[in-house]
């Protein structure tokens, strides 16, 4: 499973006589199902770093994939940033209600309602940069039409040819990214040249192992054992009645998943695209991307190629 689910590191800070005194927060995510969340008190929890839990019946969309943080920027005096989180046909993650209490990141909400599970950090991803900001928005891109060489050029491989509704997906998805990415800018100040978009692929869940599960809610499960209310059953329920059938999944490992191990250097997952003439045109694609930021990427061997 993945740590960053079950928690996210924060910080707490008071002015102090010779500057602010901060200490470290773990904060353990909202779904009390995912015990491992324990560890935060049991384990990270000591007399130099704190810990909180804010707990409910949480599905999905309370986990720590689906709360990210946009970096400071002055021009605002949004000192602290911002945080993001992703909400289900307009119903909010239990934990927003506590970010919101505190007064200092006024959480921006995302739409997340077209993912399975949900999560921002499955689309978006903010970068340190040399710029006005400090950082850029990369948000995915996904192809909008078959004459996108990511969709266009792996008609080749056999694999491939069984997702005969690739465009569909990728349409729709690029549709729902924009969204998103206007929401964001209605927020922040962002030029063109602060988003840096990195191609992706996505193909359609729904047709595999979301098939058997379709919007599994476990906020109804976990009431029958907890007896306790459950944090936004309405807007999980509200998933089944979208207006799509498309469960939008990444048909590569997730590139925005990655972590930027510098200011020039990022490492990601190897996507194991398609290859043409001895090229991996996906890694390619997302290696010119991230050079528009200044940056390297550094590919880790994760899952199979496609052959």
């Amino acid at each position: 499973m993945w740590a960053q689910d079950f928690f996210e590191p924060g910080y707490t800070s008071i002015p102090g006589p010779n500057g602010p005194i901060a200490l470290r927060v773990m904060i353990r995510s909202a779904h009390e199902e995912r015990v491992a969340g324990r560890q935060v008190c049991a384990q990270l929890r000591s007399d130099t770093v704190g810990a909180i839990q804010y707990l409910a019946a949480g599905g999905s969309q309370d986990v720590g994939g689906n709360l990210e943080a946009i970096p400071p920027y002055a021009y605002d005096e949004k000192t602290s940033g911002r945080v993001i989180m992703g909400s289900i046909n307009g119903s909010k993650p239990y934990m927003m209600e506590f970010l919101e209490a505190q007064e200092t990141q006024a959480p921006i909400e995302l739409d997340t309602t077209w993912l399975p599970v949900g999560h921002v950090d499955e689309f978006i991803q903010f970068l340190p940069a040399d710029n006005r900001l400090g950082w850029v928005m990369a948000p995915i891109l996904a192809p909008k039409n078959a004459a996108d060489p990511t969709v266009c050029e792996s008609k080749d491989i056999d694999e491939m040819l069984d997702h005969t509704n690739l465009v569909k997906v990728n349409t729709y998805c690029a549709e729902q990214i924009e969204a998103n990415i206007k929401i964001t800018r209605g927020e922040i100040n962002l030029t063109d040249e602060e988003i840096i978009r990195i191609p992706a692929v996505y193909d359609d869940g729904a047709l595999e192992c979301w098939e058997t599960q379709p919007a599994r809610n476990s906020s109804e499960e976990s009431l029958q054992d907890h007896l306790q209310p459950a944090a936004n059953a309405a807007g999980k329920l509200r998933r089944r009645d979208r207006d799509t059938d498309i469960a939008a999944v990444g048909f590569y490992p997730g590139i925005v998943n990655g972590v930027p191990l510098s200011d020039t250097v990022y490492l990601a997952p190897n996507p194991w695209g398609p290859v043409i003439n001895g090229r991996d045109i996906i890694a390619d694609a997302v290696t010119a991307a991230y050079a528009k930021a200044n940056y390297t990427v550094n590919y880790w061997r994760i899952g199979s190629p496609i052959i």
